[in-house]
């Protein structure tokens, strides 16, 4: 649940999609969800802060991608479209992905 959902104020439907997605590449790619809690309020408190950690293993490309679409902020938020402006997208054909990928064991 996007941020902006959590705290009842006006959103952007794709900006929430954007941050779902980020939750979803997140847990993919780091093999746990971005954030956790004891307890509800904890957990949603912690997705309003946006407090979460990438590993240091993932390339700067990869965790700048990550903070783009976990902006707490939806205002902040990318959209799709300035997503596939990013270099972790556009810099890089389809082979040289996943051959990252397949070199990250994922």
């Amino acid at each position: 649940m996007a941020p902006e959902i959590i705290k009842r104020v006006e959103f952007d439907y794709e900006k929430g999609d954007v941050w779902a997605l980020g939750v979803v590449f997140y847990a993919l790619i780091c093999g746990k969800f971005p954030f956790k809690g004891i307890t509800n309020r904890d957990l949603y408190n912690k997705i309003i802060k946006g407090d979460y950690t990438i590993s240091k293993k993932f390339n700067m490309d990869t965790k700048r991608l990550l903070c783009k679409m976990l902006e707490s902020d939806f205002k902040k938020r990318k959209t799709f479209y300035e997503l596939t402006q990013d270099d972790f997208v556009a810099d890089k054909s389809e082979a040289a992905k996943i051959e990252e990928l397949k070199r990250r064991n994922y």
